[in-house]
């Protein structure tokens, strides 16, 4: 059996001081030492999914058609952006993205805000669509010619690098602020406030394309709560796994996709809770299954700003001694971000 662990923001994504005192993590720390070590590129959590299942990359990986149909919709031929919800947070020189984790829309946040888009932008052939509080979608009409950045790769930092590109990008760009023009001082944001939450003062826009052939089938199981990952399984016809029971079948290959919140907000307590989570509930059983032979080899993948680093261990691997154990952050790549 091989077991393909990735895991966004595995190692402390920021420059801003790295919360690892005092963090044990014993099974990840002798995995990644006595792992074969291959450097790649930086990547994102969607792109390195859709390269994963063989997606063809249009404009965007066209995210936004897959998961729409794994919410339960009927993508069609039509060319759909993910609008999630996010709150742009101004400071005196830039604006951070806190995306939808930061955010928690409420369904009756989204019905609302979705009447009023929809309202607004039916003249200009623009449809609105909540399938779940924190995942909404744009209906375009025709192909828009527009690159954007995904939500997971632009929160927690400055939106001027991260806007949308392309030769429609300036038509776009006006459409995002005269949603945020709607959004500005609405009822909704009035209530949101007034309970101590963020108003939802933007839409990221991102994902975008029709929908797309899944032929990959490089894993037979998939293990995760990550939207995409379960839209790529559903799609290729792969068994999900609940929890974290692994397979009887010794020939299986699976996908363990997994994220360790609260890194890319530089929230250093919510990384380090979702970093001993999974230790208890994959680095630890992984390491054990290793050494019974249970598993034939682990690939542990670390998708950081400054490169993808991926960890390869096989039960044999375990016996080379010689590989002493090292601190955390002196895995961190040393690209640039």
């Amino acid at each position: 059996m091989h077991v393909t662990l990735l895991v966004s923001d595995l190692l402390w994504p920021r420059d801003d001081g790295a919360p690892y005192d005092g963090l044990e993590l014993p099974a990840l720390a002798l995995l990644l030492a006595r792992a074969r070590r291959r450097p790649f590129p930086a990547i994102g959590m969607e792109a390195w999914l859709c390269q994963a299942f063989e997606v063809e990359r249009q404009h965007d990986w066209p995210v936004a058609a897959l998961t729409y149909e794994f919410d339960g919709g009927t993508a069609g031929d039509h060319y759909w952006l993910r609008a999630d919800p996010v709150h742009l947070l101004a400071h005196r020189d830039r604006l951070t993205l806190l995306d939808t984790a930061m955010v928690k829309p409420t369904a009756e946040d989204a019905a609302e805000l979705v009447v009023l888009l929809n309202r607004h932008f039916a003249t200009d052939g623009l449809f609105f669509e909540a399938r779940r509080p924190d995942r909404w979608y744009l209906r375009a009409a025709g192909t828009p010619r527009l690159s954007t950045r995904e939500v997971s790769q632009s929160a927690g930092r400055d939106v001027a690098g991260a806007l949308p590109t392309g030769e429609d990008s300036l038509r776009w760009r006006r459409t995002l602020t005269e949603i945020q023009m709607l959004l500005h001082e609405h009822p909704v944001n009035q209530r949101r406030e007034s309970r101590g939450e963020l108003p939802i003062n933007s839409l990221w826009l991102w994902g975008g394309g029709r929908r797309a052939a899944v032929p990959g089938q490089h894993f037979s199981h998939v293990a995760s709560e990550h939207a995409l990952a379960l839209a790529l399984a559903a799609r290729a016809g792969i068994e999900t796994i609940s929890g974290t029971a692994l397979p009887s079948d010794r020939s299986a290959r699976v996908l363990v996709a997994a994220e360790a919140p609260g890194g890319r907000h530089g929230d250093g307590a919510a990384w380090r809770k979702a970093m001993l989570d999974l230790e208890r509930a994959w680095f630890a059983p992984l390491l054990s299954a290793l050494r019974r032979r249970a598993v034939d080899e682990v690939a542990l993948v670390a998708l950081h700003p400054r490169g993808c680093e991926r960890f390869e261990v096989g039960a044999t691997d375990l016996l080379k001694f010689w590989k002493t154990v090292r601190p955390l952050s002196s895995h961190v790549p040393h690209g640039v971000v």
